[in-house]
């Protein structure tokens, strides 16, 4: 059985998280404005260590104290940009991966798996486009956050075409981009070297 007195220290905990969160992003960007040495990678790594020290003591605390999601700091938490950034790194990596699969299920099946993938992977990303949405919805200036543009810059190297844009139903294009700046043109003829059913096809074509 959980005790008040456990329930009220970690909520107290959670509170001092989200303080340390919020120092932690203000020295980040202090030292990607001011400090431009050797120190600043040190200082950088520093900082993202203790980001992973406290996103793990957070998934601790949910674990042993679940009804710590329902608590009032932990929703103020659980809404601020600091963590907002976090999980924007977290989905910057899911992308990733399913990039990475989306080439496999082109370059290495075919048929009906090949097709299963293909829709397993535009489930999830009209899923994490949804949620990241939402984020922007909430904190339009996480534009500006290093996930955030790292992802937009992986999209736009990458040069998805329909079946990953707005084929999928997407009305606003990945992650709400704009399908206007990342979706394809009558004569865009990108992604065809990664079309099976393209003349172009060519999955060992370096670009």
């Amino acid at each position: 059985m959980t005790r008040p007195s456990d329930v009220s220290n970690m909520e107290a905990r959670i509170t001092e998280i989200g303080q340390e969160l919020e120092e932690l992003r203000n020295e980040r960007e202090h030292i990607r404005r001011h400090v431009h040495s050797m120190e600043h990678d040190e200082r950088m790594k520093r900082v993202s260590n203790r980001y992973s020290e406290l996103a793990e003591e957070i998934a601790v605390i949910i674990e042993q104290h679940p009804k710590i999601r329902e608590s009032p700091p932990f929703l103020q938490l659980l809404s601020s940009i600091e963590v907002m950034e976090m999980r924007m790194v977290a989905i910057w990596a899911e992308f990733r991966r399913l990039r990475k699969e989306e080439i496999n299920l082109r370059v290495n099946v075919a048929g009906a798996k090949q097709q299963e993938g293909y829709e397993k992977n535009r489930n999830s990303i009209a899923e994490l486009s949804k949620e990241i949405e939402t984020m922007l919805g909430k904190f339009p200036e996480i534009r500006k956050s290093r996930p955030f543009r790292g992802l937009v810059s992986d999209i736009e190297q990458w040069r998805f075409d329909d079946s990953m844009t707005n084929s999928s139903g997407f009305s606003s294009g990945i992650f709400g981009l704009g399908s206007s700046s990342l979706g394809r043109v009558p004569n865009d003829d990108r992604s065809d070297s990664l079309n099976p059913n393209s003349h172009r096809y060519n999955p060992g074509k370096k670009k």
